[in-house]
């Protein structure tokens, strides 16, 4: 079964453990969106780049 997982941007110190719950659930599609709530300043974070993504997702994997 594929999950697409449509999410507001949480807080930075979230995403993290976000990325590997979701990958150890088998969510196979992430969309993060910018919602009202949502600062700017959280999409400038290190956690949303290709390498920290894949990190997490694969911990979350094992």
């Amino acid at each position: 079964m594929n999950v697409h997982l449509v999410l507001a941007l949480p807080r930075p110190k979230m995403l993290k453990r976000i990325f590997q719950t979701i990958s150890a659930m088998g969510v196979k599609q992430l969309s993060l969106i910018h919602s009202a709530r949502v600062e700017k300043s959280y999409w400038q974070t290190p956690w949303l780049q290709d390498d920290k993504m894949n990190q997490h997702l694969i911990l979350g994997l094992e």
